[in-house]
């Protein structure tokens, strides 16, 4: 449960609790022989109510924060809405049953519990049948990487940085923390993609670091390997791939400098970005576009013979490993959209 839903629903809580009470007091009790002293009390119900139906929002949200990495749907949060209505109108009608009411409180909060039990339970189930769904046609575990192939060797030389000397210390240290930050919320971004409260979250904070670069292009121009160390560039690259304005002015200095200043792998994922972006087919495979119900189509590419030769060059994986770690880290990719030779 996100903190912007934890403000909502106790805000909704209060507010609906404030109105039954209000409708029973001036609609439901005319009549009722247990307020023939009247049907006043406005000032004191409505607190004394907010009070007694606070366990009911305490629980909901206790429920919804314990054992849940994702925020739950709004539709379930009205549903327990709706339940601190029941207990208000029904409650009601019990006032003079005090401890009847009490009961009907507790039953109520141990019927949800009970519910969110039974929803985790599912997902327990669904994560021990997960390796059955592997073994009848799922791709198995991502076989471990082969460190002695020549895409390792390229990415270990790129990253290794004992006895390197950059020309500022403080711009690198800017970018690993913009980077840190930039990379956050994408651990499980396969799981969320479907989320659009986690989408704007995301967007709104590419926006944020994508105004940060924006300065620092500005006084700095492309950070390097000389001048931030491989850590330094490679995080400013990750804040550039998340900003579509700053791709294409990044790929232009990055093609103007010496070989060896940026990433050959950040660098060929960029090229392919702006590619797709063009509506161009891209040249390494780093790119999938994506589809209804958070499913990843796999964007056209311009060579399939070449691909694993240039991806190798660039220091990535094959691509049928580098679709098999996609799906390892939660994303659903539409195998038929990729080339019949790259389906795991």
């Amino acid at each position: 449960m996100t903190l912007r839903q934890v403000v909502w629903f106790i805000a909704a809580h209060i507010a609906l609790v404030a109105l039954a009470i209000w409708f029973n007091l001036a609609v439901l009790c005319q009549g009722d022989a247990k307020f023939s002293g009247g049907c006043g009390g406005f000032g004191l119900y409505i607190p004394l109510w907010e009070v007694f139906l606070a366990p009911l929002a305490l629980a909901a949200i206790l429920l919804e924060r314990w054992g849940r990495a994702q925020p739950p749907p709004t539709l379930r949060l009205l549903v327990y809405l709706g339940a601190t209505v029941f207990v208000a109108e029904v409650g009601f009608l019990l006032i003079d049953k005090f401890p009847v009411l009490l009961a009907l409180e507790a039953v109520i909060i141990a019927l949800e519990a009970v519910l969110r039990w039974r929803t985790i339970r599912l997902f327990l189930l669904v994560g021990l049948l997960a390796p059955c769904k592997q073994a009848v046609g799922q791709s198995p575990a991502c076989p471990p990487f082969d460190t002695t192939a020549a895409w390792a060797r390229t990415s270990r030389t790129w990253s290794n940085e004992s006895g390197l000397h950059w020309s500022n210390d403080s711009l690198r240290r800017v970018l690993i923390s913009l980077g840190e930050r930039d990379q956050a919320p994408r651990a499980e971004f396969g799981a969320h993609v479907t989320d659009t409260l986690y989408v704007r979250q995301l967007r709104s904070l590419d926006s944020t670091l994508a105004a940060e670069m924006v300065l620092i292009l500005d006084r700095f121009g492309l950070p390097t390997r000389s001048m931030v160390g491989p850590a330094g560039s490679d995080a400013a690259m990750l804040i550039i791939q998340h900003s579509w304005p700053l791709q294409e002015r990044a790929l232009a200095s990055a093609k103007a400098i010496p070989a060896g200043q940026i990433s050959p792998e950040k660098l060929a994922m960029l090229e392919d970005r702006v590619l797709v972006h063009q509506g161009q087919p891209q040249r390494f495979g780093t790119q999938f576009n994506a589809g209804p119900g958070g499913v990843f189509r796999f964007a056209p590419v311009s060579d399939t013979t070449g691909l694993d030769a240039r991806r190798s060059a660039a220091g990535m994986p094959p691509m049928r490993q580098y679709v098999c770690l996609l799906e390892e880290a939660g994303m659903r990719v539409d195998r038929a959209s990729l080339p019949g030779a790259f389906r795991p």
